[in-house]
This record gives structure tokens, sequence and C-alpha cells, in this order.
């Protein structure tokens, strides 16, 4: 180190590995951590740092308190380690990382440091898994370059090893991290090494999530060089699995988005939306990270092209507020081209102009060829629409420039065809880039959307040129074929106009009628500037009245036809916006005392109860409690740069109105657009909300038959699993105090609806007890619902409880009820409650506390009226003790606690229950017995009953199935059954000890796993066979620490 002394005077050896920790130490720095690092004791310790303060190699950091430091100098710190030998670098790295694993919890500052350690040091990565969750946490940060350099860092100290499964799903969760957040800068090949390697391991992980994820993530690469039949082929495959199993709702949306983006670059614009509405369900969520909130930038930009420009444009400015909220500027700047894009097909010029010049605020050589290309090109276009055809020519050059830096001459881009063709006009073509070329480039390529977009202006093109009809016709013919079959309905009109000249010069007035009220009402929702004024004596109102009968007999099918609460209002909101032409809207229901959101676009639930709502939920309620419909200018809602334009859109709430009453609101927003809603329009929504309202009422009807017919099946099912034919009414036998004190705490109790935990031993009768509640309640005319927890199995428990939605899982193909809805307005028993686990646990007070519930795979709120009654022939305060049973759920299930004493307790009732099992086996099996005998009286009172009443019903019942000739004989009662006091819980399955074993553990390590102070360790096993008993058994754990750290 006799260099490092040279150059940095003033230390000695200690203050030089002081300062290499603090250096290799993200900062700041506590001098806790430095303690444990050095071994030096805490004085010492005090004594070199402040030392290094006094010198000016460091700064106390006040913010935090005393006893932390940051480096004065960052970039000395870095000269300091490069002069640094290597052996004393990675020894002391060494040491930084032991300390920070010793001293730190298993959270975000321990990830960090040893993130920030391995950089810095150049040490070889060993903690894989720290690392990866380092770059999770800054991903979510929105920090891309410093998550992709963890998670390559991982990868590539990973890539040569040997990975056991563990190992295996943290490769994997690199690979997804890096492949996410650095997919414009990372190479197609190093993405699909690292892919196709975690896909490899897909077969040993067994995880379908990873693997979809993963799939989604190599079909973008083959989306991005234009090799769409690879895309599919794996997106196929991802799509298929959706169907399969139950996916989270952000992994099918990704799936759909993908699926959108290679169906728009082959042109199939309508498939494309029809993909992602599949996946959305009511509410449209935004994804959380910049890649994914890309494709529905895009996305936007395909509902433009469909003619739902208000939907594309709403779907974008959403994308941009959620860019604000994440400080992702870049990802802002690329929704901001995107809405200009959608706006010039529109050709909406001002609007389009003032959010350019928003992206040109930025000095051109910070912006990259994938913002040049477009943005040039549409400065050209904007140029060319105010007749500045020089400056057009200029920017179309620069554009084409662009273009070649980028690889690739292909766009989706109308206009570029407009702008070349008017140029070219006027003399200025461009020697490589010009309309001849660009046609026949677009006539080859595989994109029947701008193939189509190439036959009609080549058709334009002739026609301006006088050419012949038979070629324009051809090729228009050719361009609708292509554009229909696309759904590029913006396009189509323009077509179906200039087909439309051509029929009326051949006096076919009727067709180019019909041509023209089909290009009408696209333009009238996108634009009405786009349709020829010399045209518009030809839309006669019988066209108007025509499209009228459309659009309502669209809404008529669509509605009629549903028969799910959530397709019902997927079709309302989409027809609504349709016809509205509206950027944003929701529907509203009464629910309880208010009203809630029940489908939504481009609106987020938050949205609604935020200050930045307050306008538009204010309009809601208004129109909600006058029962009028409300339309207003919206106001503040558009670029500032943007001149000598009226206020611009509106907003519009419409009553969802059954009879005399008001069940909802339908709300339609339209921020942008220089449109006010027509009165036509505003006729349409009337007549779809009083459609919506019936829709409603009918969809509650057909729920309520569909809901009585399920609960008759499911009681028929149940019942029948349940109990044996025959089986008698509850009948409770006896007059000892111990039973009288129990039989009081019954009346007392019964006549409420609180929670009842019953205990006692095995075998005592806690089921009758539970029943004698129920049928002394207001619920006894209600269902009783008795559930044996340890029956069921832990894969199914869930399932069971909450009930299922159609293929949720493998094996469900109908819709089942669970035990909470069988119970509704009766009594709930589970008994042996002790036997569920942590995380059932966690559902179940949340049940018990709000009275709703989802079932599996379902994303309806359901609501449920039941009395709980619980079981357990356990210590369950033991059990919380040992971190076996939240405590609580305990607490709330332990409101009234009755315990039924044991059979030894109450001898004198002996006779009279032997008495009446005789009674009862006697008649069951047809024989006849006069009593029994005193002797054996006395032998049942003076046994000691391990087993209870249940025991006692079993001798009884062997006895009489044995004796014969009407003379009762008691067998030898056991004798090797435990004495008196003896443990009688029940023997568990191995599989559930193992289990409840290994979370006792976690809980007493606060879920840590791996190093000093963890489950592996307590348990004498190695974090690896851990891991993997844990992924067996189903065993979370962080969602194990979150639910510890809840109590």
């Amino acid at each position: 180190m006799n260099r490092v002394a040279e150059q940095f005077p003033g230390m000695d050896e200690k203050n030089q590995e002081i300062y290499l920790l603090l250096s290799l130490l993200p900062p700041p720095i506590s001098l806790d951590v430095l303690c444990a690092i050095t071994d030096l004791a805490p004085v010492r310790v005090l004594q070199l740092v402040e030392a290094l303060v006094k010198a000016g190699y460091l700064h106390r950091y006040l913010e935090k308190g005393a006893g932390y430091y940051y480096l004065s100098d960052p970039k000395a710190a870095g000269d300091f380690i490069s002069r640094v030998p290597a052996k004393a670098l990675h020894n002391a790295a060494r040491r930084a990382i032991a300390g920070v694993c010793d001293h730190l919890p298993d959270d975000t500052k321990r990830w960090l440091s040893l993130a920030y350690v391995y950089q810095v040091s150049g040490l070889p990565v060993r903690h894989f898994k720290e690392l990866v969750q380092a770059g999770h946490y800054c991903l979510g940060l929105n920090l891309p370059i410093d998550a992709a350099a963890y998670y390559r860092m991982v990868l590539d100290a990973m890539e040569t090893e040997t990975l056991d499964p563990v190992a295996q799903e943290t490769f994997i969760d690199a690979t997804v991290g890096l492949c996410t957040c650095r997919d414009t800068a990372l190479s197609k090949d190093i993405q699909r090494k690292f892919l196709g390697r975690s896909l490899e391991f897909c077969a040993t992980v067994g995880d379908p999530v990873r693997k979809v994820r993963l799939m989604v993530l190599i079909a973008k690469t083959y989306i991005k060089t234009a090799r769409a039949d690879e895309a599919n082929e794996y997106l196929e495959q991802a799509w298929q699995m959706l169907a399969d199993h139950d996916f989270p709702a952000d992994v099918r949306v990704q799936v759909a988005l993908a699926n959108s983006e290679v169906l728009f670059w082959q042109g199939y614009i309508t498939k494309a939306i029809e993909r992602y509405e599949s996946a959305i369900g009511n509410h449209e969520e935004l994804p959380a990270d910049v890649e994914t909130l890309k494709s529905c930038i895009r996305l936007g930009w395909i509902y433009g092209i469909a003619g739902e420009t208000a939907r594309g444009v709403g779907l974008i400015r959403a994308v941009r507020r959620k860019a604000r909220e994440l400080c992702a500027p870049d990802l802002e700047r690329y929704a901001t081209l995107i809405l200009v894009v959608v706006l010039a097909e529109a050709a909406r010029i001002d609007e389009g102009e003032a959010f350019l010049d928003e992206i040109f605020s930025t000095p051109t050589k910070f912006l990259d060829p994938y913002t040049l290309w477009p943005g040039n090109g549409k400065r050209a276009y904007f140029a060319y629409c105010r007749g500045e055809y020089e400056k057009a020519f200029e920017y179309q050059k620069q554009a084409y420039e662009n273009s070649k830096a980028l690889g690739t001459p292909h766009h989706r881009g109308p206009d570029n065809l407009e702008v070349m063709l008017a140029l070219e006009e006027r003399g200025m073509v461009h020697p490589e880039w010009n309309f001849k070329s660009d046609v026949k480039r677009l006539l080859g390529w595989p994109d029947i959307y701008m193939k189509g977009v190439a036959f009609r202006f080549r058709a334009l093109k002739t026609l301006k040129e006088k050419g012949a009809t038979e070629a324009i016709e051809a090729d228009l013919k050719e361009s609708i074929a292509l554009l229909t079959r696309a759904g590029a309905r913006v396009e189509l009109a323009h077509a179906q106009t200039l087909m439309a000249r051509i029929r009326i010069g051949e006096n076919k007035i009727p067709v180019a009628e019909k041509l023209l009220k089909s290009a009408w009402e696209v333009f009238s929702k996108v634009n009405p500037a786009l349709f020829p004024q010399d045209l518009k004596p030809y839309l006669d109102r019988t066209s108007k009245n025509a499209l009228w009968v459309e659009s309502l007999l669209s809404v008529g099918n669509a509605l009629g036809s549903i028969r799910t609460r959530n397709e019902l209002f997927n079709q309302i909101i989409k027809q609504a916006m349709r016809i509205a032409g509206a950027e944003r809207g929701a529907i509203f229901l009464k629910q309880d005392t208010k009203l809630e959101m029940v489908a939504s676009r481009n609106i987020e639930i938050p949205e609604t109860s935020s200050t930045v709502g307050t306008g538009q939920t204010a309009l809601i309620q208004e129109v909600f409690e006058s029962g009028r419909e409300i339309v207003r200018k919206a106001e503040n809602l558009r670029p500032a740069r943007v001149k000598n334009l009226d206020a611009m859109g509106w907003t519009a709430g419409f009553p969802i109105r059954l009879k005399s009453r008001v069940i909802g609101v339908i709300f339609m927003a339209c921020e942008l657009a220089r449109m006010q809603l027509p009165e036509d329009e505003i006729s349409l929504l009337r007549i779809i909300s009083n459609q919506a309202a019936v829709a409603l009422e009918n969809m509650e009807a057909y729920e309520e038959i569909i809901d009585l017919k399920s609960d008759l099946e499911a009681e028929t099912h149940f019942y029948r699993e349940a109990f044996e034919p025959g089986l008698p009414g509850v009948q409770m036998i006896g007059r000892t105090t111990p039973f009288k004190k129990m039989l009081g705490l019954i009346s007392r109790v019964a006549a409420s609806d609180t929670t009842v935990m019953i205990t006692g031993e095995t075998g005592v009768g806690k089921d009758l007890v539970a029943q004698a509640i129920h049928q002394n309640s207001s619920r006894s005319s209600g269902p009783f619902i008795a559930v044996n927890v340890v029956s069921l199995s832990p894969e199914l428990i869930a399932s069971e409880l909450f009930g299922h939605e159609k293929g949720a899982f493998t094996g469900a193909s109908r819709t089942r009820k669970g035990r909470f809805e069988l119970a509704g307005e009766g009594t709930l028993f589970l008994d042996d409650i002790d036997a569920f686990s942590l995380d059932i646990q966690a559902k179940m007070l949340r049940v018990l506390e709000t009275r709703t519930f989802e079932r599996v795979g379902g994303t309806r709120t359901l609501k449920t009226s039941f009395r709980l009654v619980a079981a357990s022939n356990r210590n369950i305060e033991e059990l919380v003790e040992q971190g076996l049973f939240r405590s609580d759920f305990y607490y709330r299930l332990n409101v009234f606690p009755i315990k039924v004493p044991p059979l030894r307790e109450r001898a004198e009732d002996i006779p009279a229950l032997a008495r009446y099992f005789l009674k009862r086996f006697a008649k069951k099996f047809g024989k006849t017995f006069d009593k029994i005998s005193k002797n054996d009286l006395d032998r049942l009172i003076e046994y000691h009953w391990p087993g209870n009443i249940r025991e006692l019903r079993h001798v009884i019942e062997r006895a009489v199935l044995l004796s014969r000739d009407g003379r009762l004989v008691i067998p030898p009662l056991e004798t090797c059954v435990p004495a008196c006091g003896a443990n009688t819980e029940k023997i568990l399955p191995l599989r559930e000890m193992e289990a409840r074993h290994i979370m006792g553990a976690l809980s007493h390590c606060r879920g840590k796993v791996s190093g000093k102070g963890g489950a592996a360790a307590l348990l004498e096993v190695k974090p690896t066979t851990l891991y993997s008993k844990m992924k067996r058994l189903g065993i979370e754990r962080d969602a194990y620490r979150v639910k510890k750290t809840g109590r």
C-alpha cells in the first residue's frame, strides 16, 4: 500500500484500511457497520474516522444523526481504489461483504450494500439472490442502468456454473430483469443467449409464470427484428399457457400486449385490439414497468389507426401521467411522440404541433434516432400542411438520414406518402426515399395495413395524372380489401372516399352514398374536417339515421348476448366510448352507501378519489343525485402552446336509471379533441344508459337464478358428502355440574352472532355443541355447514373455503361455491381449526373482519353473512407462542370460549349416555336388549375414557353387534390406550408435520433462511435443502415475513 500512502499523505495503515472500507460501501456508512467489519473497538474506530474527517477525506452525515459518514470526494476514492493492490482490495471487499451479511438484515440496505461492494471491487459475485433483489429495487425506482448492471453481474458470474433449482430461479429472474430494463440498449443476440438458457431451466424449476415471462421477452427480440413468425411461435405457446393456468393479471396483460405488437407489425389492427381487450378485464390498470408501458403507448397508436382516436389518445396520455409519477422522462417523451403520430393520423395539426414542439424543446443531440426519425417525419408533414414545402423537404431528408441510422426503412405513416406525393408534384424528389421507391417497398412488405395504404396512394397518384380508370379501380379495390381485413378504419375511410369519387363520376350515386356513409361514421369520431366538403351533399339525413339504427343494433346485440357481469360492463364501456368518441370513460354503480367504479378505460381507481379527480367526481355525484345528464366543456386540459382555439374537449355524465331509481352513472371525457359532443351522440348515449339499466336488471335476475340453482346443487352435494342417511339430530345428555355449566354458556351465546371458540379433548362432542348453538340461534332456519379442516387437502383448502371460478385451475370445469357462501345466513363450524396454515389464517382473518372474499380465480368481491363457530383439541395459546398460529386470528376467534369437559370429569353421566347409545344402535341393527348390567355399568364408570364420548359410543356399538339372545355383553375395555392426562393429540401426516416445523423455524428467524441466525442453521440443514423443501411444501418465505411483521 506504499503507493497509496504517497498519493494520500496523512494516512497511516489503519486510516487506509478504514478509508478503503468506506470507499467500498455505499454512503452513508455507520460506525456500527465499520465496527462489525473491522472487529476494532468502537472507540478506536471513532478515533480513526474522526482523523479522516479532520484530514478532509470524510464528512459527517448529520441528517441521519451522529455516527454516520460519507466520502468528501468520491472521485478521489475511485483513484484510491485503483491504486490498491488487487489482493488487498479483494480481502477488504470480502471483509466488507461478511460484515454487511452479519450486521444488516435481509432487506434493501443489505442488497444495495452487497451490490455496491461487488461493483466497486470487481470481486467475483457469490451473493446472486441479493444482487437480483438490488436490481429489482432499482428497477422499481426507474433506475434501469443501475438495475441492469446488477443483473448483468449476476448472469456473468452464474454463466459457467452448474446451478441447482434455487440458483436457476435466480438466473431466470436476473434474465427477466435485464431484458426488461435494457430492452433497446442490449443486443438481441445477448438477450436470446440469456433467455434461451433460462428457458431450459424452466423444465427443472417448473414455474409457469417465469416461463411465460421468458417467452414474451424472447418473442419481443424477434418483433424488433421483423421476424414475426418466430415471435408468434413463442407467443402462441404463452397464450395457450394462459388458458391452462391461473396467472396474475399483469402477466396476462404482458402476453396480450406482446401478441398485439406482433399483429400490429403484420398490419392486423382489429386482431391486435381484440387480443389486448380479451385480457384487461373491467378496469384498465397500467403496468408499473417502463418496457410494458411502451407497449401500452404503441397500443394507443393501434387504436388511432382503428379510428378510435380518442381511445388511443386517452391511453397514451394516461401513460404520460404514469411516466411523470415514475420520473421517467424518456418514457414521457416516447408517449408524446406517439401522441403526435396519432394526432397526425387524425389531421389534428395544431394539437400535434404543440406536442411535437415539446419534444424538440430538448436539443437534437440528446434525442436518439428512434425519436428523430418519426419526429422529423411529422415535422415534414406539419410544414407541408402549412404550405411550407421547402422546409418540409428538408425535414423529410433529415428523417431519411435518421432511418438509416436504425438500419430499417419501414414506417407506419401514411402521411409520409402524402408529403412525398405533394413535394414531388413541385419537383422536390428525394433520390433514395421517394414516392415510387416507397410504394414499391411497401407493396412487398409483410404488412397488410401499409400495403393497403400504398395501393390507395398509387390510385390517388394515377387519378391526379388522369390515368386509366381500370388501374385506379383495381388499386382501390385491393386497398379497400386489405384495409378492411386489417381493421385500419381511418385509412379505409380515405380509400372509400376516393372510390366514391370514382363512382360519382360513373353516376353510380347509391354506391357512392353507401361508401360515404361508412367513411363519415369514422371521420365524424376522428375529425369531421377529414370528410371532403364537396361530398357532404351526398351524406343525407337518411344516411345519418341508418348510422343511428346500426349503432343501436350493435349495442343491443352486444348487451343481449352477454351472461356474465364482467362481460356486460366491458361491452357497455366499449360501446359508449366508441359512440361518444371519448378518450376516457367509466361506469359507476351504487354499492351499499357509495358509488363504486365497476369498469374503466384510461381512468385508474385512485384518480376518482384524488384531488386530480375532484372535478369529475363532483360531476358524477351531481348526475347521480339529480338523475339528470350533464355535458360540460373541459378546462385546463390542453398544452399551453396551442393558440387561437376555444376551450378544448368535453366531459359528460349520464344516469343509469332503472324505472324511477338511479342506480349508477356512465362517465365519459374527451379532453384533447377540439370538438364538442354532438347532440346525436348525446341522444345515443342517453339510450345506451337506459339499455344498460335494463341489461343490469336482467343480469341480476339471471345471476339470482344461477345462484339459486348453484346453491341447491352445492348444498345437495355438500350434505350428501358430509352426512350419512338417518343420522339423528342434536341430542345432548347429562346432568353433572360441568355439563350444566357448559349448557348455560351455550344458552347465553346462542341468541347472539358472537364468534364461539370450542375447546376440549378429542371425542368430547364439540360438533354437538356447535350444532346446539346453531339450533338455538336466530339462524337456525339457515344452513349449518361443518368443515373438518384436517380432512381438507392443503392444495385445495382455499378452493373449498372460498369457492372457485370455472377455469381457475386444472380440473375446475365449473364455478363452485365455497363453504363461506354455503353458510350464508347460517352457521359455519370449523373443526380442528389449528390445522390451518398461516397463509389461510391471514385470509380467514380478512373474511372475519370484512365478511368479504373472492373466489379462487375470481376478481368479484363477494359478501356473506354467517356465524362462525370454531373448535380445536389443542392448546392454541401454545401454538401462538411457537409461531404456528397467528395471534390476531386467535384473538378474533376466542371471543366467547366454551370448554367441553372430558367424560372422565362427568362420570355420573356415563349410565345415561350408555343407555342412549344402546337404544340407538339396537334400533339400527334390529336387536332388542333389556338393560346394561350393573357390573358393566360400574366398569364403564371406572374406565378413564381417553377417547371420551366417541369411544363410549364405539364400545356400545361394538357390544350391540357382538351380543346375542337379548343379553348385552360389554367387551373388554382397551388397556393400551394412553392413561388419563396423557397426550391425546392427533397424529398429523408427515408432510404437515414437516411444514409446521419449517414454519416454526421461519417464525423464530423472522423469515430469514440462510446465514447466521437463519432457519437453515436452526434446523441444521443446508439453505439449498431448506429452499427445496419450502418450494415442495408451498411455503413462501417473503409472504410469511410480511405477515410476521404485520402482527
